[in-house]
């Protein structure tokens, strides 16, 4: 059953490192998570559960986008999270860029135990470098890993085409196979601290079904 959502103040490297000591302790029952340790478990996740092959060429490169980008995450209610591992939840998110989503999938992934995808404009399964990325993942020797491993792609322009993706999105989450993760505003952002405010009762709906 997907019983949760967890609000992140953005899924972006920028509000992943939170920079304001002020800011961190203004919020209650925030935690703060070891970073080495976080690698440590997406790395031996991926690898086991996801590419099924040992140090590919894509877990060097997103190793180090993590060291480079990376250097600090906060949890609120750590314990409420860490009574979700392994269970398939919906992650609330906004975005600047594109490469924090990917190591948000990568890295939440091995903490929460579960493979995390993202709902992807269909762009990104044809001409971008995102595209091009995942398919040097894929086209690793003897990898299981597919760009359906990541991401649910979304016509934009038939926004109808949204049903049939949450078809197979309820299906693999109720499979307890998938976490979700939703950039709610359908767009980047210019400010990691812009706060998600938006949500479609269409993903309401989802968790309240599933």
């Amino acid at each position: 059953m997907c019983n949760k959502f967890i609000y992140l103040q953005g899924a972006t490297v920028e509000n992943l490192k939170v920079t304001s000591e002020k800011t961190v302790n203004q919020v209650s029952k925030i935690q703060q998570l070891d970073t080495q340790q976080v690698l440590s478990m997406a790395i031996s996740f991926q690898e086991k559960e996801v590419l099924k092959v040992k140090n590919p060429i894509c877990t060097q490169l997103l190793t180090a986008l993590y060291k480079r980008f990376v250097s600090n995450i906060f949890v609120e209610k750590l314990e409420e999270f860490n009574s979700l591992k392994g269970q398939p939840v919906i992650y609330i998110a906004n975005h600047q860029v594109a490469i924090e989503s990917l190591l948000f999938l990568w890295a939440i992934s091995g903490v929460s135990n579960i493979n995390v995808k993202a709902i992807g404009k269909i762009e990104h399964s044809k001409n971008t470098w995102i595209n091009e990325f995942m398919k040097q993942w894929s086209s690793y020797p003897n990898t299981k890993f597919s760009c359906s491993d990541v991401m649910f792609y979304f016509n934009r322009e038939n926004q109808k085409s949204i049903y049939n993706i949450l078809k197979k999105i309820k299906t693999q989450l109720g499979q307890q196979s998938c976490s979700l993760l939703i950039h709610v505003d359908g767009t980047r952002n210019l400010s990691c601290r812009q706060p998600v405010t938006n949500l479609g009762r269409i993903f309401i709906r989802l968790a309240l079904e599933l």
